[in-house]
């Protein structure tokens, strides 16, 4: 690391320009069989353009918060907050438009879960991700917040958060598995066959797997459309009845039906769909 970092003050000499050493970081990621990290003291120092490069536990690298325990949930955590920032916003400054038309902008403007296939699926950090914007969508609709789970997904006609993030890993993988790079060809492929459980993309990989219901091979050769039918098997007859009645009350109760047409109150409307949605 010195001889390369001596380069670097080599090559900024010449040149005449400055590597600045405050936006440049230091990490230290201990053995996973190292019970305690070393004292400060006994890290080694590295300098550049004679200053040194500060050490940190975690740091931002290109929007993904990368922790010296290996651990995720700081990135998760920031992407959670992030995701109900987001919905927020877009429910203040739109909160009087149709709710179909706000449903259609929180996947617009608050679905892109950044950096979300780096990340170690099975952390329980994850399920913020999921409860935050389950929520969200249950403020879009205005119901109850003890609403079944299953049922939004079905309301919005799209696969439940975990399920999309599965989908966007998998294709992830793909992605990496194809890529004209060799050295990224070959880390993921190691990483899926022979690293398997010890390897965090391996573990992700065969987590996928058991969601999906799928073997290794062909889960790494299915086309987005075909992972959504694996998800779509598990489905629930009756959820299916129940979001469909549940979706025709919320039409009713925003007008988009007429009350005169069905005999009922507006009052007895939200309560049949608090009933629906929750028992």
């Amino acid at each position: 690391m010195r001889s390369m970092l001596r380069l670097c003050d080599m090559y900024a000499s010449h040149y005449k320009i400055m590597f600045n050493a405050g936006k440049s970081r230091c990490m230290r990621f201990a053995p996973k069989y190292c019970s305690h990290s070393r004292p400060s003291g006994e890290k080694p120092l590295f300098y550049i353009n004679n200053h040194a490069i500060e050490y940190v536990d975690k740091w931002s690298h290109l929007g993904h918060i990368i922790s010296s325990d290996r651990d995720d949930k700081s990135d998760i955590l920031n992407r959670r907050n992030a995701l109900v920032g987001q919905i927020n916003n877009v429910l203040c400054f739109f909160g009087k438009l149709d709710s179909a038309i706000k449903m259609r902008l929180l996947f617009n403007y608050c679905y892109s879960l950044y950096g979300c296939c780096l990340w170690n699926i099975t952390n329980p950090a994850v399920e913020y991700v999921c409860t935050a914007w389950r929520a969200g969508v249950r403020r879009v609709w205005s119901l109850p917040g003890t609403t079944h789970c299953a049922l939004l997904p079905l309301i919005t006609s799209r696969l439940p958060i975990m399920d999309e993030i599965v989908k966007r890993l998998v294709a992830f993988v793909q992605k990496c598995l194809l890529s004209d790079c060799e050295l990224v060809s070959f880390v993921t492929r190691y990483a899926i066959w022979v690293g398997r459980m010890s390897s965090p993309l391996g573990a992700n990989v065969y987590h996928c797997v058991t969601r999906c219901g799928q073997d290794i091979d062909s889960i790494l050769h299915l086309t987005p459309a075909a992972i959504d039918q694996c998800f779509g098997r598990s489905i629930s007859p009756n959820n299916v009845c129940r979001a469909n009645l549940l979706a025709e009350l919320l039409l009713l109760r925003s007008g988009v039906l007429t009350f005169s047409s069905s005999g009922f109150s507006p009052e007895e409307v939200n309560s049949i769909v608090v009933n629906v949605a929750c028992y």
